[in-house]
C-alpha cells in the first residue's frame, strides 16, 4: 500500500512541477483532470481540461500536445487514447459517469487511428 501511494504522489508531484514550470498552461485555464483527486501520466502525457469543458493532453514539460476539444478521453495506452467528441455524463452510484456511441481512437499527433 505504501509503494502505491508513493507512486501516485510521485505522479501528482510530477504533474503539478510541469504545471508550474509551463508557460503553455500558465497563459491559459486549462487545469489538469484528475480522478477523485488524483491525475494520471500515461506515456508521458496528462489529461487537461478547458474551462468549456473539453479535455485534451499535454506532456510532463507542460506543453500542449492536443488542445483540448473532445468532450472525453481516456489516458493513452499503447501509442493511442480513446476520444469521443460526443458524451454524455449521468451520475450513477454517485460517480459520474461518460457515455458515447461516437467513440473512436487518437495517436499524439491527433490522427484518427483504425
Amino acid at each position: 500500500m505504501f509503494k502505491k501511494i508513493l507512486i501516485s504522489l510521485t505522479v501528482i508531484s510530477l504533474a503539478f512541477c510541469s504545471l508550474a514550470n509551463a508557460k503553455h498552461i500558465r497563459n491559459t485555464d486549462y487545469k489538469i483532470f484528475s480522478v477523485e483527486g488524483e491525475a494520471t501520466q500515461s506515456e508521458n502525457l496528462v489529461r487537461i481540461i478547458s474551462p468549456k469543458g473539453k479535455m485534451g493532453f499535454m506532456d510532463n514539460r507542460g506543453n500542449i500536445i492536443i488542445t483540448p476539444q473532445y468532450d472525453y478521453v481516456y489516458p493513452f495506452r499503447n501509442g493511442v487514447a480513446k476520444v469521443t467528441k460526443k458524451a454524455t455524463f449521468y451520475i450513477e452510484n454517485g460517480y459520474r459517469q461518460v457515455s458515447s456511441n461516437s467513440w473512436y481512437f487518437i495517436n499524439r499527433r491527433n490522427q484518427k487511428v483504425e
